[in-house]
C-alpha cells in the first residue's frame, strides 16, 4: 500500500501546504511563559512545524524563548503558520490558545 493511500483526507488536504490563519492574542497578560510554554507544547511529537509571524519577524513556535521574543501583548495580531502532516490540527490548538482570555 502507497503510504498517501494510508493517510486520511485530512493528512492529504494539509501535506506539503502551509496553512496560515491570523488570530488577536487575547490573554489579559499577553503571550507570557506559561503561554509560550503551552505553544510549545502543541509542537511537541508532532510532524509539523508551526511559527508565529508577527510585522516582519517570524519564529519557530516550538521555542518558548522565540515566542516570548515577539513581545505579544494583549491584542497584538499575529500570523500562525503551520507546515506538515499535522499542521490543521496543530494550527487550530495555537490559534486557541493565543485567542484565550485565561491562561492555559
Amino acid at each position: 500500500m502507497s503510504p498517501a493511500a494510508e493517510q486520511g483526507p485530512e493528512d492529504l488536504r494539509s501535506e506539503g501546504k502551509v496553512l496560515e490563519r491570523e488570530c488577536v492574542v487575547c490573554n489579559a497578560k499577553g503571550v507570557h511563559g506559561r503561554v509560550a510554554a503551552a505553544l510549545a507544547r502543541v509542537v511537541l511529537d508532532r510532524e509539523v512545524a508551526v511559527h508565529l509571524v508577527r510585522d516582519r519577524e517570524e519564529v519557530d513556535c516550538g521555542s518558548i524563548l522565540d515566542v516570548l521574543s515577539l513581545a505579544l501583548v494583549t491584542g497584538t495580531r499575529v500570523t500562525v503558520r503551520a507546515e506538515g502532516k499535522d499542521a490543521a490540527s496543530a494550527l487550530e490548538e495555537v490559534v486557541k490558545i493565543l485567542e484565550q482570555e485565561e491562561d492555559p
